[in-house]
């Protein structure tokens, strides 16, 4: 298993979750632009200290929707992805938007709640 770690310089590496902004609409956390392809989100998000989750346009929209026609039926995915608002995660923070062979994806990323101490 490739860690982040193993080969990214600690001391070069930006936050974990600061923003990489690409052009048409994409953007994602810093810890996944610098991950090699095909690698483990969750396991890369939990060694920074995050939880993952995503949502996808398709399932907070209703078909007939303007951005889901624009996307779906005329191919507009770079300027429906600049204007898609994700439904807020309550305690998440979105921290990615991607285009996927599902449509548009939201990720979003919260901090690992510190295990509760047990009572000794």
């Amino acid at each position: 298993m490739v860690r982040l770690i193993d080969f990214i310089d600690s001391e070069a590496m930006p936050a974990p979750d600061k923003i990489v902004k690409y052009k048409g609409g994409i953007f994602c956390p810093a810890m996944f632009h610098f991950a090699p392809e095909g690698s483990d989100y969750k396991e890369i998000a939990r060694e920074c200290g995050f939880d993952i989750a995503t949502s996808y346009m398709e399932r907070e929209l209703d078909d007939d929707h303007p951005l889901m026609v624009r996307y779906f039926e005329n191919g507009e995915s770079e300027t429906v992805l600049e204007e898609w608002v994700p439904e807020v995660r309550e305690g998440w923070k979105l921290a990615g938007l991607y285009d996927t062979e599902d449509g548009p994806c939201a990720l979003w990323i919260k901090p690992i709640e510190p295990a509760a101490e047990q009572p000794k």
